[in-house]
């Protein structure tokens, strides 16, 4: 990531080193350069995709509200979008994950029913089993 030496508020970059600390299981790292990134207005990447991504930093951080207030933000940044996102579904079905895991069932089944509304081969998958 040579090119947050030159230029550290690239989001781009920033975004892709989460990513990397995601992977490697480095929670808190990848929180704060989400935030990070966030805080730069996510100039140069989609802002569900940042959400997206902290979200799911924040869910295996055991942060369930944190997490369920980002794929709610990373839902309305994509309804307010005119751009097609092709993993909408992760983000109600994460939701209904952290609501599942919170003990609020009525609503994770709400989130799992828009699931199966927006792609009803991807509910029966591996994943999202």
């Amino acid at each position: 990531m040579q090119v947050l030496v030159l230029e550290p508020s690239y989001c781009p970059s920033l975004y892709y080193l989460a990513k990397t600390f995601l992977d490697d299981i480095e929670l808190e790292p990848a929180a704060a350069t989400l935030t990070r990134c966030i805080s730069l207005k996510c100039e140069g990447v989609a802002p569900w995709d940042v959400y997206h991504l902290r979200g799911l930093v924040f869910f295996q951080e055991n942060f369930m509200a944190r997490a369920c207030d980002d794929f709610s933000q990373a839902i309305a940044l994509e309804d307010a979008s005119p751009l097609l996102n092709r993993s909408r579904e992760k983000n109600f079905f994460y939701r209904g994950e952290t609501k599942r895991c919170s003990g609020d069932f009525v609503g994770a089944l709400a989130d799992y029913a828009i699931v199966e509304n927006l792609s009803p081969k991807t509910i029966n998958t591996a994943p999202y089993r």
